[in-house]
């Protein structure tokens, strides 16, 4: 009892571990996007936790006590009793205006009862190999509780019993701050498509600004922002909530690059975004590359993986320049690959896009919204294809990757349970 691993401990990391397995692989299908790995690996570790410290103390009370089950049950319930108390006169202590409530005489008293019980309990699983004291440590762990008892009651003014809401106050505050801080300030998000390789990769995960534009109403049904004072740029890489008329995946958080504001004209000529007639131009000669993308992502129910697959694709590497700040990466299909709108657009089949106001040889952006493309422009469903983006659809601004997950390499593989490998090279980098 004395030892912080026990056989009921042990016995219990056991059982939590076999657990883990269990449902590991039913929600994370080997050769996933790596996505919620994190969390996954969060939850595995508070489980356990959880089990081992609970479960493993009932089983060291009821299976392994050392001889004395009652002994080894009268003490688990007690420190479980002392968790309850500890926590209530904490409550007291840490307010000020809470503590002027009570009397500083039975506070103290309380405060003494209770580290006297912790100290018997201490000085019991010190002797707890010592059978011939069983009895005697019964006896001294029932009157230290009891003392302990009478002086919360007598601090309470009434008798101590454990409810639902105690010591809930202050996880309760730490939640609403992180509602808060998601909902106002800075939001978590991860890539689960290759639209935007090679700037983003399947399984990056970053950090979006949600201040970078203006204050966002979380309230609303329709995006809207209670105050904006900036505008999304050119160059700007954007999280943003897909509108209704990209077809069944509208609502989706999605993230794309602007290519242009309200105002301006764009078109595509032999692959070259134009905008205001001027050339975003590829400063680096054309590459020939090969690159793993992620198919079939958020296909599945979700409490299970999607069923997606890897594949790789072929594509030309270049850099494109929007502006003297911001030069990034694009990938481009091979040329008997291009997509139509790829190398020429506005095309002369295109319907009319919302946002935009089209003729056969350019698109002006709408007030009020911008035109966003995904860097792997062979392969991304954007502003090409679907219209302009409502300004007031965008969450936030991309910031950087604190964390990138390969689902496709296997860092850990034990039959259904696999742990992907993580991209090291690309964690806390900047998102150009």
């Amino acid at each position: 009892m004395k030892s912080s691993l026990s056989f009921g401990r042990v016995i219990a990391l056991i059982l939590g571990l076999l657990i883990t397995f269990v449902l590991w692989g039913l929600v994370f299908a080997p050769g996933g996007s790596g996505s919620n790995i994190l969390l996954g690996i969060m939850l595995a570790i508070a489980g356990n936790y959880f089990i081992v410290v609970n479960l493993g103390s009932y089983f060291d009370a009821y299976f392994f006590h050392g001889g004395s089950k009652q002994r080894a049950v009268l003490v688990y319930e007690t420190k479980r009793s002392l968790a309850e108390m500890q926590t209530r006169l904490r409550e007291i202590l840490l307010k000020k205006k809470k503590r002027a409530q009570y009397s500083l005489d039975a506070l103290n008293k309380a405060e003494s009862s209770l580290e006297n019980l912790k100290q018997v309990i201490s000085n019991v699983q010190a002797e707890w190999p010592n059978q011939s004291k069983a009895n005697e440590h019964i006896v001294a762990v029932q009157s230290a509780l009891v003392i302990a008892q009478d002086s919360m009651k007598k601090l309470l003014g009434k008798a101590m019993r454990q409810h639902f809401l105690s010591g809930w106050d202050s996880l309760l505050m730490a939640l609403l701050a992180a509602l808060a801080l998601r909902a106002f300030i800075i939001e978590p998000f991860q890539i689960p498509s290759g639209s935007m390789i090679p700037t983003l990769l399947v399984g990056d995960h970053l950090f979006v600004s949600k201040l970078r534009y203006g204050i966002i109403n979380p309230f609303s049904k329709k995006p809207s922002y209670f105050v904006r004072w900036s505008t999304p740029k050119p160059g700007d890489v954007v999280v943003f909530e897909a509108p209704q008329y990209v077809g069944s995946h509208s609502g989706q958080t999605w993230i794309k690059r602007v290519v242009a504001g309200p105002g301006q004209t764009v078109h595509i000529e032999n692959a070259v975004v134009y905008v205001d007639g001027k050339p975003y131009e590829h400063v680096t000669p054309e590459k020939e590359v090969n690159y793993l993308d992620y198919f079939g992502a958020g296909s599945s129910s979700w409490i299970f993986s999607d069923d997606g697959v890897w594949r790789e694709q072929e594509a030309v590497w270049t850099r494109e320049k929007i502006s003297d700040d911001v030069t990034h990466d694009i990938y481009m299909r091979r040329l008997n690959h291009r997509l139509p709108f790829e190398d020429q657009w506005p095309t002369f089949f295109q319907s009319p896009l919302p946002g935009l106001s089209c003729t056969s040889s350019e698109c002006t952006v709408k007030e009020g919204h911008l035109l966003v493309m995904g860097d792997n422009r062979g392969n991304s469903s954007d502003g090409r294809v679907w219209g302009a983006l409502p300004i007031d659809n965008v969450k936030g601004k991309a910031i950087f990757v604190w964390m990138s997950v390969d689902g496709y390499k296997n860092l850990v593989k034990i039959g259904r349970f696999v742990l992907p490998d993580f991209r090291w090279e690309r964690w806390f980098t900047r998102i150009r």
